[in-house]
Parts: C-alpha cells; structure tokens; sequence
C-alpha cells in the first residue's frame, strides 16, 4: 500500500546523477557518519544513495520498538533507495502523508541554493507496528546528507526515534529551515482527496457495497471495459492486489 512512490522516483531520476563522477569515498565517509550517529542516538539510520538506487542501513536500539526482526535488524545494505521493510510497518494512513510530505521536501531543497539545501529538513510523527502488533509513535526525519559534485541531491538521510513527546492526533508534518529556523506546517487533506479521481472512488465505494462490474457499469452508465480500466487503475495507485485489498486500503488510508 505505498501509494505515491512511483512519483518519488520518477523525481529521483530526474536528478541525473547518472551522467556525474561521484566518489564512493564520499559514500564510505558517509556511512561511517551514519553509523557513528546511530550508535551514539540509539536510533535507527538509513541512508539512501539516489545514485545507485541503494540504501543502508543502521538499526539503533529504537528497532526493537518498531518490531524488526533479527534478520531485519542485521542487515545492511539494502537493494533500493527506499526502507520497503520499515515502510511495511507503517500505518496506511500515516504512510500516505509522509510520501506527501518527502514529495514536499525533495521538490523544496531541490529548488533551493546550492549553499542551502542542506539546512532543509522534514519531520513527521508516524505510527509503526509492533512485533505485538501494537502502534508506537516514531518521530521520523529526512534530510540531504551530501550533494552531488553538480550540486544535486545525493546522499538522504532518515532517522526513526521514539516520539515521548507526542499529542494529539495526526502526523504533524513540518519542514524545517535550520538555518533562518522557519518552520512550515503541511496539511494534506486535500491532496489526499485527488489521490483517487471521483470515478475512482464512484466505482470503489460499489464495489465496497457488492456490486459486480456489470453492474457497477450499469448503475455509472459505463461500459464493463471502462469499469476495468478503473479497477485496474485503482489496484495500481494503491499498490495492491485485488479489490478487496483495494477497499481495505482505501479505507485505512481515509481515500474514500
């Protein structure tokens, strides 16, 4: 149910970072960073490398409250450039605006000085399952570790840590200028009302009630084919497999 991160790539490659020589002893000096800060925080770390399509990452004490296995924990270096396991773990719902809220940050510090776009953060309180199956509050932060040689984003870092401090509801997005100490407050309600088209959400509220596609069609005044199609673009938008799953996330994630 990661909903909205064929966008991110797509913004991803559009960095071409592919057409730059880049050291990978940067990257090792980056790492060894990463490693260092999650020892002493106790927190967990990934850093992704955008060029490669990789990340790492560093586990922390703070993963035995986000119910990581041992093998999980132990693992290192990881085949893409998103936590996919982490991600797993997050509430639908949550996860949705945190995909909003890295599309948000990567557009901004991508758009900013070159001399600035490392002082731009974005923060979001998420809620992650337990190995119990309970949710925790994770405090969860994303930031550029290293430009590219052409001053492009390179090197992102993510953290995960408890959140004692958390009130209310929501997952308080925020981007954070460390700099001039600007900070901006996201709200997501309506973006995430156009994730779905009207027809999209037409034709899975009947499908929610039992309606077949024949006669979903013939309450629509569409054709079957067209019904298809929306079936088919709704599975795709919400990473799932079949329309029951489809409603269930739809639901979870406050689509509908």
């Amino acid at each position: 149910m990661d909903i909205l991160r064929r966008e991110l790539n797509e913004i991803y490659l559009g960095q071409g970072l592919g057409e730059e020589h880049l050291s990978e002893q940067v990257v090792r000096e980056a790492l060894r960073k990463a490693r260092a800060f999650s020892e002493l925080s106790k927190c967990s770390v990934v850093v992704t490398d955008i060029a490669s399509d990789k990340s790492f990452f560093y586990s922390g004490h703070i993963s035995d409250f986000m119910g990581l296995t041992e093998s999980q924990k132990a693992q290192e270096e990881l085949a893409s450039s998103d936590e996919d396991f982490l991600y797993a773990r997050m509430h639908p719902e949550d996860l949705v605006d945190l995909r909003m809220l890295e599309y948000e940050f990567f557009k901004l510090a991508d758009k900013a000085p070159t001399d600035r776009k490392l002082d731009i953060q974005a923060y979001a309180t998420v809620r992650m399952a337990t190995a119990e199956g309970r949710y925790v509050r994770i405090y969860k932060g994303t930031r550029a570790m290293q430009l590219s040689p052409a001053g492009k984003l390179w090197l992102m870092l993510c953290t995960y840590d408890l959140n004692p401090y958390y009130e209310g509801g929501g997952t308080n997005p925020v981007i954070v200028n460390m700099r001039t100490g600007e900070v901006t407050h996201l709200y997501f309600d309506n973006q995430r009302s156009h994730i779905l088209s009207e027809r999209e959400k037409q034709v899975l509220r009947l499908i929610r009630g039992g309606k077949l596609s024949k006669e979903i069609a013939d309450e629509l005044g569409i054709s079957v084919n067209t019904v298809s199609r929306h079936r088919q673009k709704i599975l795709e938008k919400l990473s799932v497999d079949n329309s029951i799953e489809a409603v269930n996330a739809a639901v979870r994630m406050r689509l509908l």
